[in-house]
């Protein structure tokens, strides 16, 4: 399948999913602060028309593109 989506010259969207530390889940730090950012990103995307979803995806990867650039 990955090599249909790579003869279209589509590209779909990713999140890795890796839990780390356990102590993630109850600590507050950079990572959970990161993973509740994520959800509520999430819930805004979904919360919106179906049509209108996708521009607001290819809005926030955007923008988290261009902030992992600057560093």
């Amino acid at each position: 399948m990955a090599q249909e989506w790579t003869e279209t010259g589509t590209t779909m969207p990713v999140l890795f999913i890796g839990h780390g530390s356990p102590m993630n889940a109850i600590e507050d730090n950079e990572f959970s602060r990161g993973w509740h950012t994520i959800a509520a990103l999430h819930r805004l995307v979904m919360a919106r028309k179906p049509e209108t979803r996708q521009k607001r995806i290819d809005e926030i990867l955007t923008a988290a593109a261009e902030s992992l650039k600057k560093g």
